[in-house]
């Protein structure tokens, strides 16, 4: 059972291609046009082990959200259809859960100084809930206090 698929997304704002491999070495190639946000998911396949590629373009002009949220949503579809029944996954302690509750970003976390670059504390709690928004995933974050870039690091990992 080959656990693969590229899931694509146009509108208005945004153009955004994925492709992933649940099966891989953790290799991505990923542009988005917010540097701090390709790092994120570069991490993020690089310790998951999921091959990565990610080719977004957006109205970076007017502000990041758009993509962040859009690369968010098509990241859960891709996700989401490269699992397809769940079959052979297993629970591993409180790591590992499968549900459909976007939301679960909580607490009174900051911006702190320029480690993020234009990807804030809201955009983070977005492109959570996108992740996970009308798809098979869920995530709980737990943010507090001042959020620089290694504490949004802390969120992907």
């Amino acid at each position: 059972m080959t656990r693969t698929a590229t899931v694509t997304r146009q509108t208005a704002e945004t153009d955004v291609t994925i492709t992933v491999d649940l099966d891989g070495t953790g290799r991505s190639e990923v542009s988005t046009g917010v540097p701090f946000f390709d790092h994120l998911l570069e991490s993020f396949s690089k310790h998951s082990l999921i091959d990565l590629t990610v080719a977004a373009e957006g109205d970076l002009h007017i502000d990041d959200h758009h993509t962040v949220e859009d690369v968010a949503l098509v990241l859960g579809s891709a996700l989401a259809e490269a699992l397809g029944d769940r079959a052979g996954i297993q629970r591993f302690g409180d790591v590992v859960v499968i549900a459909t509750r976007p939301g679960q970003v909580e607490g009174e976390a900051r911006r702190a100084g320029e480690g993020l670059d234009d990807v804030g504390i809201v955009l983070g709690r977005e492109g959570a809930d996108a992740l996970v928004a009308e798809r098979d995933v869920d995530h709980g974050v737990r943010a507090a206090g001042d959020v620089d870039g290694a504490g949004g690091e802390g969120l992907v990992h």
